[in-house]
């Protein structure tokens, strides 16, 4: 399952922005979202011993850390992957806005 990182901006804040800094906030919370996916899988490669249990909670917290560290790596160390997803998107940014349809109420 997927989990998206904590500080993913919502609909109602991007809407405001122009188009090229929306594609781009966008292309770097996809990034971010796929190393968040591949740290958790490299994760699960270390053995953990039983000899100390998990405390309550610290699942969680390891998660959330992989959700920051994934984010800090977009954000400083994958900048030509984000430029990378941000031109293959780029050629659907005049599409209508859809975001209505997933609005809470």
């Amino acid at each position: 399952m997927i989990t998206l990182p904590l500080s993913l901006i919502n609909s109602s804040n991007i809407k405001d922005l122009p188009k090229d800094k929306q594609l781009k906030i966008v292309s770097a919370q996809f990034v971010s979202v796929l190393l968040s996916e591949v740290f958790k899988e490299m994760e699960k490669g270390i053995y953990k011993s039983n000899l100390v249990p998990d405390q309550l909670g610290e699942s969680w917290y390891r998660q959330w850390l992989m959700d920051i560290y994934a984010q800090d790596a977009a954000s400083q160390n994958f900048g030509q992957l984000v430029k990378l997803v941000e031109t293959q998107i780029t050629p659907y940014k005049d599409l209508p806005d859809r975001t209505e349809n997933f609005s809470t109420k």
